[in-house]
């Protein structure tokens, strides 16, 4: 054993023999009636110290019981057989305890949660009272201080057993409450062979008293008093067979068991005061004699006591088997339920669990049923829940696959005609979902038109997407024919317009722009206006009678716009993702702000510019979410024999008149 432990150990086997002796030397002098007599409130720690300390709680208290002998003047031998006495009263509830155990497995200290210790230790609180009753009875005959059978013996069994509830249950109780180690047995607890003395002690002093009752001086006292002081030494080192103490620190809450049980005692205290005085008044009108008054008094209230808490007892096991120890049980449920874990919840434990209390019929088992039928139901909304995550998941990865597939229908690479010195051009596509219904286009037509469009359709996510790659695809190949803006509108429309049972549609403008003389001719279907700069001026939306929607009505006819660029002059196109982007006071970004962060940057070049108006639209909208698509595109023209290296354009086309409708 480690210097520290022993060290520990001894300071126990101190302070239990301090607080014996601190208990048992004022009731010596407030209670004594005969030399070992007295009330006797301290014959309650032996067994208590025992069983939480085990040899060095005992030893502390037979220690403690021999200091008080000493004081009182008794003689030497009676002293010391009297330690040993002590020493026996209190370590043999500790064997014991541990020897009715789980052969083989790890022990708990003695903890009275459940009726069954409860019951376990009154049981050997039982036994080890009357082996001290007999042994003290053995002592007091042979010392000539009173007979083997006789008042006084069976007042020491009730004194001992009964204090060793009213006070031994509460110290074993809140001991589990103050934290207080109780390592001190790491090694071997107990002996299944030491069992063996102790009922031998037992037969021998029952067999004693049978024979003393029948037949008094029959016997000689000595043969029978060493006899059973051997066979209870013999129980307390016999060597231990293989049960190993668990090793607890720390505080642990009480219990609802054993909160009831310190209630019972409670009431049991101020009960057996109440029954107390009430005999020793009834006794005392009796004018009995001193002694006999305290033992009859004692006795009425041992035997009133006892059985208090037998029906105690009783109630107990059936609060314990129907209410506490389910709700307990419920309880640790639901906090494994409620606990962070990172593995899945094992509900076959669940129901295990609680099966046995649902077939109780009181609220108990109504409670175990309903949490069982919430377990099942939560078992299936998380296989419910886990596939649905996967599906989600799946989906996600598919949208994933098809942002990047729409992204790549779209003319991402800038400049895109890096050979042609004319013009300059840059676009944009944000989505607010995964995929969205915006789209541009810029595709020449021949080496001398160029082709621009944006277009926006109505709705979000994939439908709005597919019919966004037909109405592109039909566009480009209507334009592609040499067709007029408004004539490509015209078919595209009647196209679109066949085959559309879920009721979209598409705002959308279209520009055709010959390169040679900067004539631009354009349509008009239901989209928002575009921005123009000229090269002296600021942005100007231009503003014509729009046409219907395309894909809203077949038989639509489509009006031609044109206009005439000048070197220097910027077309601005996007759709209303710009224009009605929200803050968080769901507030209108608007066509006022759009001009002004237009005319801000109404030099720069097309890919710039729209950087500058994607930052200022996404400075207003803040963390507000974006719930339409932004899609931009920019057109700067500058002409022919434009030499992209002076810093000043070049005037290569004629001028003429700037708007046509």
């Amino acid at each position: 054993m480690e210097r520290k432990t022993i060290y520990r150990n001894l300071i126990r086997a101190f302070l239990c023999g301090l607080i014996f002796f601190a208990v048992t030397v004022p009731f010596r002098e407030l209670f004594s009636l005969m030399p070992v007599t007295e009330v006797r409130p301290a014959s309650a720690l032996p067994p208590a110290f025992g069983l939480l300390f085990g040899f060095w709680g005992a030893l502390g208290t037979a220690l403690g019981n021999l200091m008080a002998d000493i004081l009182s003047g008794y003689s030497l031998g009676l002293c010391l057989t009297g330690f040993a006495a002590q020493f026996l009263y209190g370590y043999i509830p500790f064997k014991l305890w541990h020897a009715f155990g789980s052969r083989g497995a790890e022990q708990d200290f003695p903890k009275l949660d459940t009726a069954r210790h409860v019951v376990k230790y009154l049981f050997i609180v039982a036994i080890d009272s009357l082996m001290m009753a007999g042994l003290l009875g053995f002592l007091m005959e042979g010392f000539g201080i009173s007979q083997f059978l006789s008042t006084t013996t069976f007042v020491l069994l009730l004194n001992n057993f009964d204090f060793c509830i009213l006070l031994g249950m509460p110290v074993l109780i809140l001991v589990s409450v103050t934290g207080i180690s109780v390592d001190v047995q790491k090694g071997k607890v107990q002996s299944q062979r030491g069992l063996l003395s102790v009922w031998g002690g037992l037969f021998l002093l029952c067999a004693f008293t049978l024979t003393e009752a029948l037949r008094p001086g029959l016997l000689s006292v000595w043969p029978f008093a060493a006899a059973a002081f051997l066979l209870f030494f013999a129980a307390a080192v016999w060597p231990p067979t293989g049960q190993v103490l668990k090793e607890r620190k720390g505080r642990h809450p009480l219990s609802m068991n054993e909160k009831i049980i310190l209630i019972f005692l409670i009431l049991g205290i101020i009960a057996g005061a109440i029954a107390g005085n009430a005999a020793y008044h009834g006794f005392l009108a009796q004018e009995a004699a001193s002694v006999d008054l305290w033992n009859r008094v004692y006795s009425y209230v041992a035997i009133s006591l006892n059985l208090f808490f037998l029906i105690s007892l009783v109630f107990l096991w059936y609060m314990e088997t129907n209410i506490t120890v389910p709700l307990e049980r419920l309880s640790a449920v639901t906090r494994y339920y409620a606990e962070d874990r990172s593995q899945a919840i094992d509900h076959e434990k669940i129901i295990e669990v609680c099966e046995p209390l649902c077939k109780k019929k009181t609220e108990v088992g109504n409670l175990a049923r309903s949490f069982v039928k919430m377990a099942a139901d939560l078992e299936t909304y998380m296989d419910n829940l886990t596939q649905v995550t996967a599906e989600k998941e799946r989906i996600g990865a598919e949208l994933d696959v098809a942002t990047h597939i729409q992204a790549s229908m779209l003319p991402c690479i800038f400049p895109p005609f890096p050979e042609r010195t004319e013009f300059d051009l840059s676009a944009s596509m944000r989505p607010a979902k995964e995929v969205g219904g915006d789209f541009y286009d810029f595709f020449l037509v021949d080496e001398d038109h160029l082709a621009v469009v944006i277009a926006d359709v109505s709705g979000k996510g994939v439908p709005a997407a597919l019919f966004m790659v037909i109405a592109k695809t039909l566009i480009k190949d209507q334009a592609q024919t040499g067709k007029s803006a408004a004539e490509v509108f015209d078919e595209v429309n009647e196209q679109l317009c066949e085959s559309n049972d879920e009721g979209l549609f598409v705002t959308a403008w279209l520009g055709i722009l010959e390169i040679s003389t900067g004539h631009m001719e354009f349509a008009n279907a239901g989209h928002n206006p575009p921005a123009i700069c000229t090269s002296e001026g600021e942005f100007t939306y231009l503003k014509m009678r729009v046409g219907f929607v395309l894909a809203g009505m077949e038989g639509m006819h489509y009006r031609t716009g044109t206009f005439d660029f000048q070197p220097g002059d910027t077309l601005y196109l996007y759709t209303d993702g710009v224009t009605e982007a929200t803050d968080l006071k769901e507030e209108l970004y608007g066509e006022e702000r759009l001009k002004n962060i237009l005319d801000e940057n109404k030099q720069a070049a097309p890919a710039e510019l729209i950087k500058s108006v994607k930052e200022d639209v996404d400075a207003f909208a803040g963390e507000a979410p974006q719930f339409d698509d932004i899609t931009m595109l920019a057109l700067k023209v500058w002409g022919q024999n434009h030499d992209t290296t002076k810093s000043s354009p070049s005037r290569g086309i004629e001028d003429a008149p700037r708007l046509g409708i």
